[in-house]
């Protein structure tokens, strides 16, 4: 799925626990993926940094993290990584 942005084991099952759930805070993967929350917080940041994955936050509300749409990640805004 993210073979082309070359994404370790980690990134690639704390991505797919992400996209399974839609959206989430950091407890659901960490929880759904037996995985400390300081790593998946790490990953999620980190997917984040690259366009991966977005952050919808609400004053005082943990940060939920959202997998960017398809559309937009077709677009080719991968955080200055390269898509071709």
């Amino acid at each position: 799925m993210l073979a082309a942005l070359g994404p370790g084991p980690a990134e690639e099952e704390i991505y797919r626990l992400l996209v399974a759930r839609g959206r989430a805070t950091v407890h659901e993967p960490a929880a759904d993926g037996g995985r400390p929350e300081s790593e998946v917080r790490e990953v999620l940041t980190a997917l984040s940094g690259r366009g991966i994955v977005v952050t919808d936050a609400i004053d005082g509300a943990a940060p939920l993290f959202v997998a960017a749409p398809p559309r937009w990640r077709s677009a080719g805004n991968y955080g200055g990584v390269a898509t071709s």
